[in-house]
């Protein structure tokens, strides 16, 4: 009779199975530790963890190779993961040279690389996927000035103009949670921090913005603020995003997410496919667990 798995063997190969319908990536010892689907993350060593994951791959519910663990009869994956990471390489480099221009946006507070690109496990023809904070109350001027300024440069994925293109497929608030449960989880785990205005990173390609720039951005929030017109701003900002967002006959923002209004915290674009990776997942993972 096989016997039930322990907690952090489920975890375990939960934490795989998601990555492989998530971005179809075998994980690092490392990347195992930092994504693990458990609240005992922190307590989690890698000793332990490699120890369960020899367990596992005696059982023959895991594999190994060069490195990178994915579920067994998942092989195929360790390929797609090694090109993956060379092509993640060359969208850092990218993206260093395209997104200097995001430090100088008015009351954006921080940016993060997300998706593929974080995971080391991008595709030649994929887009860059950003995750913007903006501080509170400011959250549509925000979006509006990074629309259009990325468009305007011609940095920002639009049509089916995606390779190499800035995705900006997620807004939030600083400080509030970056949307449901899992989404919160996965993108926390995922982001990688590339830029803050209060604070260095300190990542290779993190933005680099000129001070005098910073100084010019800083004046601005500053008179916006002394005259009240950031609020005014905010308003009309949000009223004319909300009337395009919602007449989009080809992607309407989901009904889950609730009601768009003036102090939304997230704007999430991308939640129609974190539902279907989660159907995947859960197949994926029964095979495995039950």
């Amino acid at each position: 009779m096989e016997r039930s798995l322990t907690p952090q063997e489920q975890a375990i190969v939960e934490t795989l199975a998601y990555y492989d319908t998530f971005g179809k990536s075998p994980l690092t010892l490392v990347e195992l530790r930092r994504y693990l689907f458990t609240h005992h993350r922190a307590s989690a060593t890698l000793a332990d963890l490699s120890g369960t994951l020899g367990v596992l791959r005696q059982q023959g519910i895991v594999a190994h190779n060069n490195g990178f663990w994915c579920l067994q009869e998942r092989e195929r994956l360790f390929a797609v993961r090694e090109q993956g990471a060379k092509e993640a390489a060359l969208k850092w480099k990218r993206f260093s040279r395209i997104a200097g221009f995001l430090a100088y946006i008015p009351f954006l507070q921080a940016v993060y690389v997300t998706g593929s690109v974080s995971i080391g496990n991008a595709h030649p023809k994929s887009d860059i996927d950003i995750l913007i904070e903006a501080r509170p109350g400011h959250l549509w001027t925000v979006r509006m000035l990074v629309t259009v300024v990325s468009h305007l440069l011609g940095r920002r994925r639009y049509g089916n103009t995606v390779q190499n293109r800035l995705c900006f497929n997620h807004y939030a608030i600083s400080n509030a949670p970056l949307g449901p449960n899992r989404v919160h989880r996965v993108v926390s785990s995922l982001a990688i921090p590339v830029w803050n205005s209060s604070h260095p990173t300190g990542h290779r390609y993190a933005l680099r913005p000129r001070r005098l720039l910073l100084a010019a951005r800083g004046a601005l929030e500053a008179l916006l603020g002394l005259t009240r017109g950031h609020r005014i701003l905010e308003q009309l900002c949000y009223t004319l995003q909300v009337r395009k967002i919602t007449s989009n006959r080809h992607e309407r923002y989901p009904e889950q997410l609730g009601p768009l209004t003036l102090t939304t915290s997230n704007l999430i674009f991308y939640y129609p496919r974190v539902l279907l990776t989660e159907q995947r997942f859960k197949a994926l993972s029964t095979r495995y667990t039950h």
